[in-house]
Parts: C-alpha cells; structure tokens; sequence
C-alpha cells in the first residue's frame, strides 16, 4: 500500500475501501479505526459507504468478533449516517450467528423489518435459524409462535429461487420433529444451514442440550466473551 501511494495509480474509493477490509480480515484494527477517525474529520480519504459496512461487518463475523462487528456498525451508521440495507444486516446477524448469539439475531432482524427492510434469503435464513434453535432450547409456546411466524415470513423470500426453496422443507421437518418427539431432536438436528453447523452452537456439549433443557437462557455460548456490543439479549 505504501508502494501504491508513491505511484501515480489512481486511488478510488473502490481501491481504499478494499484495502481497508483487507486490514479488518488480517485484524489490523487499530489502522481500520484510523481510517474511520480520518473519514470522519474530512481528512483526504473516502467516507464509508453501505458495501464498506458490510464487508467489514462480515469480515469481523468470520473471526466470531460479535462485539467489532457491532463497534464497526455503530461506528459507520451511526457516525457517518450510512443506511444499511438488507445485506448489511445479513452480515451484523451472520457476527451474532457464528458466536452463538441466537437471541441477538432475533433483535437484528425485528430491526430491519421496522425499518421497512425485506428480508433477503440469507438473512430470512438466519432468521429462522435462530428462533428454530431459541424453540429447542425452550420448548416454550411463545418460542413455538414466533417460530411459526418467522417461517410464515421467510416462506415466499425462499420461494423465490428454486434453490433458495429447497431449504424451507427442512426447517418445517425440524419443526414437526419437535412438536411430536422433542426428545427424539438433538441440537445438531436443528443446526440446518451452513453457517449454523460451524457456529459456536455447533460446539456445545450435546449432553447439555437436550430438547427443553434452556441452555440458551443465559444467552448463548458468545454471551461469555465480554463486554461490547450494541445488542442486549433477549432474555437477560
């Protein structure tokens, strides 16, 4: 980069912003945050726009750093008024998903949708995902409802692709499963989608979560790695 600068190479926006998700992948956060501080003080440097919001709120999701990824979404959206859109809150709830955080995923999504922000097939996804996991957790009726309703809601999002479709059968499946036998559904049967089955919930001890055993009402396994975040958990 320092190359780059003493060259006569145009330096864009596309070409900054690039370089500053390749900083937040490598956890060079010190640099990232150097640059937000830049932008913000009208210094020579590109503001932050929605594609940089969500690219290094996915870039902390990968590392399961829930609570950067909600220091970048403050720090970006609030700070320099950028409008996140469904994508944007795919990556936020992907960071909360990773780390275990199901309740926070809940809170992601009811926030996007009182924004008049449709779901897209990732988020919807994680959507259900979590309030699947919340259900087997508790196997409390108000868990059942608003699982229900999470997939009434991302039922047509995943209709819209052949693709996308196919994963609606077997969330209805996990659904059944639990209402006739829940002591026949072990926590990996209900981890559906691929990021799920790599979360930090995929790692939990399968003896100490049985159907109705409330192991998420302390927050999941990320409510442990310390203080940050913008996001409260639903049942604390």
């Amino acid at each position: 980069w320092s190359w780059v600068q003493r060259q006569r190479f145009e330096l864009n926006t596309v070409t900054h912003h690039t370089f500053v998700v390749v900083l937040e992948t490598y956890n060079l956060q010190e640099r990232v945050d150097n640059f937000l501080s830049e932008a913000a003080h009208g210094a020579a440097v590109p503001a932050p726009n929605v594609v940089l919001l969500g690219a290094l709120v996915n870039a902390a999701a990968e590392r399961r750093q829930w609570q950067r990824a909600e220091e970048l979404w403050s720090r970006i959206v609030s700070g320099h008024a950028v409008e996140p859109h469904a994508i944007q809150y795919a990556a936020r709830a992907k960071a909360h998903l990773l780390s275990g955080r199901p309740h926070d995923i809940v809170h992601i999504a009811a926030e996007a949708l009182a924004k008049g922000i449709q779901l897209n097939t990732s988020l919807a996804e994680m959507y259900v995902q979590s309030c699947l996991v919340l259900y087997h957790s508790s196997l409390a009726h108000a868990d059942l409802v608003r699982l229900d309703a999470a997939i009434e809601m991302a039922g047509p999002v995943w209709k819209q692709s052949h693709q996308e479709g196919k994963k609606l059968k077997p969330a209805l499946q996990a659904v059944d499963a639990l209402r006739r036998d829940p002591s026949s559904v072990a926590l990996r049967d209900v981890l559906l989608g691929w990021n799920a089955r790599r979360s930090d919930l995929a790692e939990l001890p399968p003896a100490a979560c049985r159907a109705g055993m409330g192991y998420l009402s302390g927050g999941g396994p990320g409510a442990t790695r310390g203080a940050g975040g913008g996001v409260v958990d639903e049942k604390k």
